[in-house]
């Protein structure tokens, strides 16, 4: 009977820091997704992709101009198995 409240007692602070943590992420995620709108979803910045498919059109691709054929060749070789 013993050894059963020693294991109890020494996972109790466990799940009081499980408890703090999940507090902590339930009051800050509420303020990150706040910043999302409807209206940014319509018309996003070419920057930033809020949605999976970037935009309501869903083309999936990427107004981006930064990678190119011109600079993706060197890395092909390093990807190859």
């Amino acid at each position: 009977m013993k050894q059963y409240h020693a294991a109890r007692n020494a996972t109790a602070p466990r799940a009081t820091a499980a408890a703090l943590a999940y507090s902590l992420l339930a009051t800050i995620a509420p303020a990150c997704a706040a910043d999302v709108t409807y209206e940014r979803l319509l018309n996003p910045e070419p920057q930033n992709w809020l949605m999976h498919h970037h935009d309501f059109n869903a083309q999936r691709h990427s107004p981006l101009d930064v990678i190119n054929k011109s600079n993706v060749r060197p890395w092909c070789s390093l990807c190859k198995v």
